[in-house]
């Protein structure tokens, strides 16, 4: 299986200046942890795994484009004022790749970028077995996956609404109607990140 989530903002500025804009600029300060889009959307990523198959496992990294490297061959410019803060203590990861195991030992590729130069927001899965393949495109549609095999394809619709991971936290709080996330699944998933975090800092 393969699973992506691709953003543009780091190239493109298109949700504002990264550079002076608390919104984006904590993904990508190095004293903030190094997770750079490990932290901000490999999280996501590794959650959705977990929800799906229950078992998660890192295999290895398998290529990462620092955000210095960039500004270093001109592919992002910085202006000097800005170097201390971003590159100062090294910088973080802002495209990655690695390859996981979930479920039974079901191999899985996952990358994740915030410099894709055509994506602003996309997420997709893709599963492939011998009799078909499984596909939720976010750029498609949010809420239906499409499924071909070799004699057909059709599209499975989601509900029309589905509750929030808010509304569920407030409905555990106020009614004790215990949901997930819990604790328990955000430490699995740190516990990946880590790893990936690791791999790519040695």
């Amino acid at each position: 299986m393969t699973i992506q989530y691709n953003q543009g903002w780091v190239l493109t500025n298109a949700w504002g200046d990264w550079r002076t804009d608390p919104r984006w600029k904590w993904c990508l300060l190095p004293k903030g942890g190094n997770g750079g889009c490990i932290a901000d959307l490999a999280s996501h990523l590794v959650d959705a795994l977990f929800f799906l198959f229950d078992s998660v496992t890192f295999m290895r990294t398998t290529s990462v484009v620092l955000l210095g490297e960039l500004v270093l061959d001109g592919t992002i410019p910085l202006a000097e004022e800005y170097h201390q803060t971003f590159l100062g203590n090294g910088s973080v990861p802002v495209a990655y790749e690695g390859s996981l195991q979930v479920g039974a030992g079901i191999p899985c590729h996952l990358s994740c970028t915030q410099v894709s130069p055509s994506d602003s927001d996309a997420v997709s899965i893709s599963v492939v077995g011998s009799r078909g393949q499984a596909t939720l495109d976010s750029s498609r549609s949010r809420k239906s996956v499409k499924v071909t095999s070799e004699t057909d394809s059709f599209v499975v619709e989601g509900p029309p609404k589905v509750t929030s991971t808010y509304a569920s936290f407030i409905d555990w709080v106020d009614n004790s109607v215990p949901a997930r996330p819990t604790l328990s699944d955000g430490l699995l998933v740190q516990e990946i990140l880590e790893e990936m975090k690791q791999c790519q800092l040695s």
